[in-house]
């Protein structure tokens, strides 16, 4: 893997539908579980004081997973925030949460700070211990509200993958039964399951690097996986069980 030096995973497809606009959503429109009305789970997409987009997800659990992209361009992913929240009354607060930056900075901390209104907005600040803060606004996406489809995702892939070493290109493939299979361009390869979530539209991913030439020997993580219908895109997020590495993967359906 090369070594990052700048945000290098091309965002090929809308953040404002990172989990299938609601114009795609007649390939699996069957209609989910009822969603929560009191706390702030579901896809969200908007743009921070910096002039970055940010897109991702608050679960039911309260486990949250957002991507945002370059200040300068906005088909640059530079990183992806992880953590787990409590929903109260309109707050929604995170002070575990991880981001994984893709611009230099690292693996760092952060608090997660924000107000919402249930299916509507999610408005909020990120800060930083050594870093200052980062605000940001969000409305919601109703595509979370239907059930996702395993038979969507089955096919071969080609994309990006980044990890803390660095990026690199490669082919995967998922199969009717969700077991999913890698391999970069350095001969890492990797292989895990991908299942749809007991809730919203998204699905949970498990993931094991092969030996090496991986940058992380046999290494696992663990996260979501989102499916865009409409581009043939498939977008994942995963982190280790230290907190201190994950995973951000980028492929389009061949």
């Amino acid at each position: 893997m090369k070594k990052i030096h700048v945000a290098s995973i091309v965002l090929a497809f809308s953040l404002s539908a990172c989990g299938g606009s609601s114009s795609s959503t007649s390939t699996s429109a069957t209609p989910n579980n009822p969603q929560s009305t009191a706390t702030a789970e579901g896809f969200w997409s908007g743009t921070t004081n910096t002039g970055r987009s940010i897109s991702g997800l608050v679960l039911d659990d309260g486990t949250t997973w957002f991507i945002y992209t370059s200040a300068t361009n906005n088909q640059l992913i530079a990183g992806a925030i992880e953590g787990n929240g409590v929903s109260n009354n309109g707050s929604f607060t995170s002070t575990n949460s991880v981001d994984f930056n893709l611009e230099g900075a690292g693996v760092r901390t952060a608090t997660v700070s924000a107000s919402y209104t249930p299916k509507q907005t999610l408005t909020g600040t990120v800060s930083y211990p050594s870093a200052g803060n980062l605000t940001f606004t969000s409305t919601y996406d109703a595509s979370y509200e239907t059930t996702p489809n395993l038979a969507l995702l089955v096919g071969n892939y080609s994309g990006v993958s980044a990890v803390k070493a660095g990026t690199e290109a490669g082919v995967a493939s998922v199969d009717a039964n969700g077991n999913f299979q890698s391999t970069g361009t350095s001969g890492c390869k990797s292989s895990g399951t991908i299942s749809p979530h007991k809730k919203g539209n998204v699905y949970n991913l498990t993931l094991q690097y092969g030996p090496s030439p991986c940058a992380t020997p046999g290494g696992t993580v663990t996260g979501v996986v989102f499916y865009q219908a409409t581009t043939s895109q498939l977008f994942g997020l995963a982190i280790n069980a230290t907190r201190d590495n994950g995973l951000i993967f980028l492929g389009k359906k061949i």
